[in-house]
């Protein structure tokens, strides 16, 4: 998809309707966005507990080692930071930031803030 103008990581940060628009996510829906969302389903790439998919770095305990900002701009703009020891120079994950709702985003990451 192209967008005139734009890189993707722009896209990504741009297209933040609102940044300080406070949202609270429930973890309860970001679980489920994780594992069944018919764009996201970070599952097929991720790991949690052993279960999921072997392209993006296993998530287990990723509320401890990292912050909430990286979390965030790890969704929006993948390409901005890779993931320490991954091998890629190019994240093969979507900028979630075009794709789900800054509803979506809150609830994930309220998903992965529980994975501490």
């Amino acid at each position: 998809m192209a967008f005139p103008g734009f890189a993707i990581g722009e896209l990504g940060r741009n297209l933040v309707v609102n940044p300080s628009l406070e949202l609270t996510g429930d973890a309860g829906r970001g679980r489920k966005l994780f594992a069944t969302h018919e764009i996201a389903a970070c599952s097929r790439c991720h790991k949690i507990d052993g279960s999921g998919g072997d392209i993006g770095p296993a998530l287990d305990g990723i509320a401890s080692r990292k912050p909430s900002d990286y979390l965030r701009e790890s969704i929006i703009d993948p390409q901005a930071t890779m993931a320490e020891g991954y091998p890629v120079e190019v994240s093969p994950m979507p900028p979630y930031g075009v794709l789900l709702s800054q509803q979506e985003i809150s609830d994930l990451l309220a998903y992965l803030h529980s994975l501490d």
